[in-house]
C-alpha cells in the first residue's frame, strides 16, 4: 500500500559492487555495513536495515526473522494474524525451494543494479505507482519465472529496453507462481483459506487493512484522502487511533485473554501463580470485572500491577508450552 514512511526512512541498503547484504555468505550484513561506512553513508554501529532480515545466533542469543514492513491493522484476528500466516507460508516455501534445488544462487544476481531492480515493486509501491520496470535483459532468472505468470506486462513507451509490469498484475502472478512451486508447502500449512483470503483482497481494494483504516478514520462521509489538507486528514486518523480503534482493539484482545484463561487456569501449577503471583482467585471474573474501566483508562495502580502480571504468568505459561512441545517434537524426530 502506499507508504511514505517507506521512501522516507532508511529500509534496505544497496549492495555496492564488492559487498552485498543479500549474498547468503555468513557476516555479510556486517561485512556491508562495514564498507558503507568507510564510505560515509552509515554507521557500522547502526542497526543493518532490511525489509525482512535475520535474527543472528551470535548477536541476540537466538534466531528468527524481523519484518519491517508492518505497520497498522485494523484487526488483529482478521489481518495481522493473517499477515503473520502468509510471512510464514512465504519464508517456508522459500527455504523448502533452496533445500529442493529449485532455486539457485546465480539464479538471484546480488549486483547492486540487480538488487535495486527487485526492489522496485517494493519501493513504488510504497510510492503509490501503479508499475514498475524490469530490464528485458535482466539476469533475474527466479523474477523472469514469475513474470511469465503476469498477463498485463508490455514493452515500456518510454524505456524501450524494459517491460513494465503493473503491480496489481504482478502480485497476480505472485499467487499464481506460489501455488505452482510451492503446493506441497501450501498444503503442509493448510494455507489454502490463507490464500483464498489474499485474493479476495486483491480482488476488491475495499477489504484491505489500509482502506479500512482510512474509511474508519474518516468516517461516514468518507472524502477523498488524497485530496484532503495534511493537517485535516492527519487529526482525524490520530483521533480515530486513539480512540475507536484503541479501544476495538483492547476489546479484542481482552477477549483473547478470556478464552485464554477459561482454557488454561485449571492447571494445578498455573492457579497457583496465579494465585500467588496475581493475587487474584478467579482471573475470568477479574478480567470481566476491570474490562470496562481498563477501556477508558481508570484502573487503579494495583488493578494495573495485577493485570500485567496475569499476561505474564500467560506468556510464561505459553513459552514453556512451546519448549516442551519442541523438545518433545526433537526427540520423536531423533527416535
Amino acid at each position: 500500500m502506499p507508504d511514505y514512511r517507506l521512501l522516507n526512512y532508511p529500509v534496505a541498503w544497496l549492495a555496492t559492487e564488492h559487498v552485498s547484504g543479500l549474498d547468503g555468505e555468513p557476516g555479510n550484513t556486517r561485512a556491508l555495513a562495514a564498507e558503507l561506512d568507510q564510505f560515509g553513508i552509515v554507521d557500522q554501529r547502526m542497526s543493518f536495515y532490511m525489509p525482512l532480515r535475520l535474527r543472528q545466533l551470535d548477536t541476540f542469543g537466538f534466531t528468527g526473522f524481523e519484518a519491517r514492513y508492518y505497520s497498522l491493522f485494523p484487526s488483529y484476528d482478521r489481518d495481522m494474524a493473517p499477515a503473520a500466516d502468509l510471512q510464514q507460508l512465504l519464508l517456508a516455501a522459500a527455504y523448502r525451494m533452496a533445500l529442493e534445488e529449485k532455486v539457485a544462487h546465480h539464479e538471484i544476481p546480488d549486483d547492486p543494479t540487480s538488487e535495486s531492480e527487485r526492489r522496485q515493486p517494493f519501493f513504488f509501491s510504497a510510492a503509490g505507482l501503479p508499475a514498475f520496470y524490469v530490464h528485458k535483459r535482466t539476469r533475474n532468472e527466479l523474477l523472469r519465472r514469475i513474470l511469465r505468470h503476469c498477463k498485463k506486462t508490455r514493452s515500456s513507451w518510454r524505456h524501450p529496453e524494459y517491460f513494465r509490469v503493473s503491480i496489481s498484475d504482478y502480485r497476480q502472478a505472485l499467487l499464481a507462481f506460489l501455488g505452482e512451486t510451492a503446493a506441497a508447502t501450501i498444503d503442509d500449512f493448510q494455507a489454502g483459506l490463507l490464500l483464498n483470503d489474499v485474493r479476495w483482497r486483491l480482488a476488491d481494494k475495499r477489504m484491505r487493512a489500509s482502506e479500512r483504516l482510512v474509511f474508519d478514520a474518516l468516517g461516514e462521509h468518507n472524502p477523498d484522502a488524497m485530496r484532503m489538507n495534511a493537517a485535516e486528514f492527519n487529526l482525524a486518523a490520530e483521533n480515530y487511533y486513539r480512540e475507536q480503534l484503541r479501544e476495538a482493539q483492547l476489546t479484542e484482545a481482552l477477549q483473547h485473554l478470556r478464552e485464554d484463561i477459561q482454557h488454561k487456569h485449571q492447571d494445578p501449577e498455573l492457579r497457583n501463580l496465579i494465585r500467588c503471583g496475581v493475587r487474584v482467585q478467579d482471573p475470568v471474573r477479574f478480567v470481566e470485572s476491570i474490562g470496562g474501566r481498563l477501556l477508558k483508562e481508570e484502573l487503579s495502580s494495583t488493578e494495573i500491577c495485577s493485570m500485567l502480571t496475569l499476561l505474564l504468568v500467560f506468556s510464561a505459561a505459553d513459552h514453556s508450552h512451546s519448549c516442551a512441545a519442541l523438545a518433545e517434537d526433537a526427540r520423536y524426530k531423533i527416535q
